[in-house]
């Protein structure tokens, strides 16, 4: 771009914010055609599967989470049922709470069908509407956190009082008990102000489970027309 006096002009913000999506920054994309009938048996990435919790989930310590399909889950094109209401999923819980944070992450790795048949997914739990982790009720344990400390910093201001009022050889020793109080209030804020919250989810909450990636089923399922032939 030049302007008005000839000189090479700066790229404007428009510019340089559109050359951030260049395709030329991004890995070279790929195109598959699925052959015909390759859909009957397919649980395509991106499928939601509700699910309710069979376990309480207290977010405290990592631990093991199972829930329930609450609706069943047909293949890509709706041609078969590849997953019963009822199929018992297994996982796990291993991210701590943060302060501030109101969500658990859970991971799911095993579907198990009243059939038998068990379906490995290795995907993430997430809320109703598509975002990661599920909602929690949270404890953010603020008497444990801050209690300690209130309870010296009441007794901090007792002992300034005291020695307001006392005599001038006394308000020495109160003086250094006000100190010594100050002290400990503050030691104590600093080893529990850092306490994490606790996330509380109870069985028969529901979420739901995004299928991370493509899971074909044909090794295990098969129309019946077609096995009879």
């Amino acid at each position: 771009m030049v302007n008005y006096a000839g000189e090479k002009a700066a790229g404007t913000p428009k510019r340089e914010y559109d050359n951030r999506f260049n395709a030329s920054s991004f890995a070279d994309g790929s195109v598959a055609l699925r052959k015909a009938g390759a859909l009957d048996f397919l649980l395509i990435h991106g499928t939601a599967i509700p699910c309710a919790l069979y376990t309480q989930i207290i977010s405290d310590y990592e631990g093991f989470v199972t829930c329930r399909v609450t609706q069943d889950i047909y293949s890509a094109n709706g041609a078969a049922l590849l997953v019963e209401r009822g199929s018992m999923v297994s996982g796990t819980q291993k991210v701590a709470m943060e302060l501030g944070k109101a969500r658990i992450f859970t991971n799911w790795a095993d579907i198990e069908t009243p059939k038998g048949v068990s379906i490995r997914i290795d995907s993430l739990g997430t809320g109703a509407l598509g975002a990661s982790g599920h909602e929690a009720w949270v404890d953010n344990h603020f008497a444990e956190r801050f209690g300690g400390a209130i309870l010296l910093s009441f007794v901090d201001d007792a002992l300034g009082a005291l020695s307001a009022s006392a005599s001038k050889d006394s308000e020495v020793q109160f003086d250094n008990s006000t100190k010594n109080a100050s002290d400990m209030a503050s030691k104590a804020l600093e080893a529990s102000i850092n306490i994490a919250p606790t996330g509380y989810s109870y069985i028969g909450q529901r979420i739901n489970i995004l299928i991370a990636r493509d899971i074909d089923m044909s090794s295990v399922y098969q129309f019946e027309d077609a096995a009879n032939e």
